[in-house]
């Protein structure tokens, strides 16, 4: 499967509050936003609202995402990306 990469703009504070949950998910904020566009299409073709189990504990995850010395840091390229822009 393709992965596309785009940009997303969104406010600092709302970013915050689902990098968070996504903390709490365990999975990075790129998994949390593909699973949450995943999970709202099942949602909307079948009435259903996908639950996630193993979450961590509210604090746990903060800490984990305070200890974060990069919060908004690009990645960098992935392989394919440095195939595409010769890098």
């Amino acid at each position: 499967m393709q992965t596309v990469v785009t940009n997303l703009r969104i406010p600092e504070d709302e970013y915050r509050r689902q990098k968070l949950l996504a903390v709490e998910d365990g999975v990075s904020f790129n998994e949390y936003v593909v699973r949450a566009l995943r999970d709202k299409a099942m949602e909307k073709r079948f009435g259903k609202t996908v639950r996630r189990k193993g979450r961590k504990d509210f604090y746990e995850a903060m800490e984990e995402m305070l200890a974060d010395k990069t919060p908004n840091q690009p990645m960098g390229l992935s392989e394919e990306d440095m195939v595409i822009y010769g890098e």
